[in-house]
């Protein structure tokens, strides 16, 4: 199946632009998750000092639990990202190579319409000849 340069060009900026849409989202993402561990870290050293009051302690146990568990799905969603990404890279892939291939078949076809009419040409101008 022949695809025109036209579609394989809007369909390799399509991607290129998802690529660079997904590569935001994980910046983004890898900067929340930097943030979050640094609330973790405050909040485990929080919970280490000795209180009189062991209700905010264990309010403080709960968003530190929390905070753990957005963490670790941030990281469960960069993961996917990154997966998303390499699955981009390869469509990508595969449209650069059928676009490289498409334009080496117009070139093959080019070369042949050129020799056809040379041919042609050759034909007319021995016909006139005669």
């Amino acid at each position: 199946m022949t695809l025109d340069n036209q579609s394989l060009q809007r369909r390799l900026n399509q991607v290129t632009q998802e690529l660079e849409r997904i590569n935001r989202e994980i910046e983004d993402m890898n900067r929340q998750a930097v943030f979050i561990e640094g609330d973790v870290s405050n909040l485990d050293r929080m919970v280490d000092h000795k209180d009189d009051i062991d209700a905010s302690n264990n309010i403080m146990k709960e968003d530190l639990e929390r905070i753990k568990m957005a963490n670790l799905s941030l990281h469960d969603k960069v993961k996917q990202e990154e997966a998303e990404t390499i699955n981009v890279n390869t469509k990508l892939d595969h449209t650069t190579q059928n676009r490289n291939l498409l334009e080496h078949e117009s070139g093959n076809m080019n070369a042949d319409f050129a020799s056809r009419i040379r041919r042609f040409e050759d034909i007319s101008q021995q016909r006139s000849d005669n």
